[in-house]
């Protein structure tokens, strides 16, 4: 395994984990109920664009890479507000979801 192959095989599990985090958020309700939906969705697809970049799929990195901005942004979408929490959940998982999903697009 080269040294980039290994890179992208890394940023695909981060993707994976986090998505799979991201779901388990809205699957089990530890976020506020108006993300149910979103972190289920989002997490769910999040997960299979790092399934992709695992098989060496580009396109899918920057999938993941912009669902992470939505993420972000969604955090300030008064309908999806949850308090502080959720806010800090949906930051930082959408920071570390857009990070691994960019960089893995090689």
């Amino acid at each position: 395994m080269g040294n980039e192959e290994g890179v992208v095989k890394r940023t695909a599990w981060i993707t994976i984990v986090a998505g799979l985090w991201l779901a388990l958020t809205g699957i089990l309700r530890l976020s506020h109920l108006g993300y149910l939906s979103n972190d289920s969705i989002v997490g769910l697809i999040v997960m299979v664009s790092g399934f992709g970049l695992a098989r060496s799929r580009p396109w899918q990195g920057t999938l993941a890479g912009l669902l992470g901005i939505w993420m972000f942004v969604a955090a300030f979408i008064h309908g999806l507000q949850g308090g502080a929490a959720a806010l800090w959940n949906h930051l930082i998982t959408g920071a570390v979801i857009a990070a691994a999903g960019f960089s893995g697009r090689r």
